[in-house]
């Protein structure tokens, strides 16, 4: 299993060949470069705030920072990871899991966003549209996941 220039091998029983093993918190997002036709795989290390997680996903596949990522689950939810940059991304996706790339389109303040998938929808396993329902979320405080735009709303300036 290669990570970067790293053979990473399992421990050796009675065997003397290698086997690969998936290091804990990788993810596969499966999504199109920034201006590709076809889907490529990208092995991500989720054990990292979202905010860096996604920045690492975007200049990856070579999108512009203008561009609002989020991923979706094999089930077609979003993850709405955008929304919660400085929470670690370990607590929203699982290890091993293939998540396809989407992104954020903006919509009017209180409204849930929509999201266009950056995948090749003709492929095995891909959704075919990204549901939204954020009761599947992580628990985050149900003030935080029912209306996040209302809670920044009801800060007081300065006091964050």
């Amino acid at each position: 299993f290669l990570l970067g220039k790293k053979m990473i091998k399992a421990p050796q029983a009675s065997s003397a060949a290698a086997v690969a093993v998936p290091l804990p918190g990788l993810i596969t997002i499966r999504g199109r470069a920034f201006g590709k036709d076809t889907d490529t795989n990208l092995l991500v290390n989720s054990n990292c705030h979202n905010v860096n997680m996604l920045d690492f996903i975007r200049s990856s596949l070579g999108y512009p920072k203008t561009v609002e990522l989020d991923l979706v689950d094999e089930a077609g939810f979003a993850m709405f990871l955008f929304e919660f940059p400085d929470e670690s991304a370990s607590l929203s996706v699982k290890p091993r899991q293939t998540y396809s790339l989407s992104q954020v389109n903006a919509t009017e303040e209180g409204r849930d966003p929509t999201f266009t998938l950056l995948i090749d929808e003709r492929a095995a396993k891909a959704p075919s549209v990204v549901k939204i329902d954020r009761k599947r979320l992580p628990s985050r405080g149900v003030a935080a996941v029912a209306a996040p735009a209302a809670a920044k709303k009801s800060q007081a300036p300065g006091k964050r």
